[in-house]
């Protein structure tokens, strides 16, 4: 199996094949602005503030969380998924760090998840903060003390 994989990566290389994972797959999604289940959107979140209201069909008829979806939309988003772009590319962000509001004093949300963009060389990080910190989000510091700037959907 080896030998045949190795096969591959020689002649595929003429071609332009290259060996990608799960690396370079959550790399891309970040790029393009896709949410990962288990990290950036789960039962946690409604599909408002994961900034995915615009597939959500409330006038389609009866469904299995229609309701809740309802009042999640009438009585609006307390958090908001953003997505932020470090202005220095060396950054490395796991996930799960909290980030600080300007001063670094208090926490007001945490990076759901992370990774550097090969294809614009830059880091990324998405993260849910309360809807009045979108707009300043590139004052927000992570605990890297990195400075980000924001990226919008």
């Amino acid at each position: 199996m080896a030998h045949d994989n190795g096969i591959l990566v020689i002649g595929g290389g003429v071609i332009g094949v290259i060996a990608a994972g799960a690396g370079a797959f959550d790399s891309l999604r970040l790029e393009k602005g896709y949410r990962a289940w288990g990290a950036d959107i789960h039962t946690e979140h409604n599909p408002y503030e994961a900034g995915l209201g615009f597939a959500v069909r409330l006038k389609k008829g009866d469904f299995i969380g229609r309701a809740a979806l309802e009042t999640a939309k009438a009585e609006g988003v307390t958090r908001k998924l953003c997505a932020m772009v470090f202005d220095d590319p060396r950054v490395a962000i796991m996930g799960k760090e909290p980030i600080f509001a300007p001063g670094g004093q208090r926490a007001i949300g945490y990076v759901s998840s992370a990774n550097y963009g090969y294809s614009v060389r830059k880091s990324f990080a998405y993260g849910y903060l309360p809807p009045s910190m979108r707009r300043k989000a590139r004052k927000l510091k992570s605990t890297s003390l990195v400075t980000a700037s924001p990226r919008r959907w």
